[in-house]
């Protein structure tokens, strides 16, 4: 049988392990938290991210169903804007607004001209309980090309 002798050290030995321990413990963990909001952030930003189109810095498709007034890019030559508050009336003035605008705008890279006029074919249309934004557009669109 083995007999364990304390010193009168041994107390203090193992209170001095246990604290520096616990001292590593609390700074695993507070380096742990601060990793954790660094990886929230990058989650929000990617988020943020995923509803934005590249090409024209709009919101995409996946923010256009999010029914709050935006404008998108949802491929393509194909944008629309969503007016979720806006009376169907409403949106007649603001696509001829947007018609007259981009109508009466050059094209131009610098000094450049690259074209002497764009052109936009705006359409309107309200949301059916059953659509998304997203269909509701695509359908409109195809109508609309389909009539010329």
């Amino acid at each position: 049988m083995r007999t364990w002798f304390r010193t009168p050290d041994t107390g203090q030995r193992l209170t001095e392990g246990l604290q520096r321990l616990l001292s590593g413990l609390q700074e695993w963990f507070k380096e742990s938290q601060n990793q954790i909001q660094v990886l929230k952030q990058e989650v929000a930003r990617a988020r943020t991210d995923a509803l934005v189109d590249g090409l024209t810095g709009l919101a995409n498709r996946r923010a256009f169903d999010q029914c709050q007034d935006t404008a998108a890019h949802i491929g393509g030559e194909e944008f629309a804007i969503v007016l979720p508050s806006t009376p169907l009336n409403g949106a007649f003035v603001v696509a001829e607004k947007i018609r007259t605008a981009i109508g009466s705008s050059r094209i131009r890279r610098g000094q450049q001209a690259l074209a002497e006029r764009a052109t936009v074919s705006p359409g309107v249309a309200c949301l059916r309980p059953y659509e998304t934004a997203t269909t509701r557009a695509h359908s409109t669109l195809r109508n609309k090309s389909r009539a010329g």
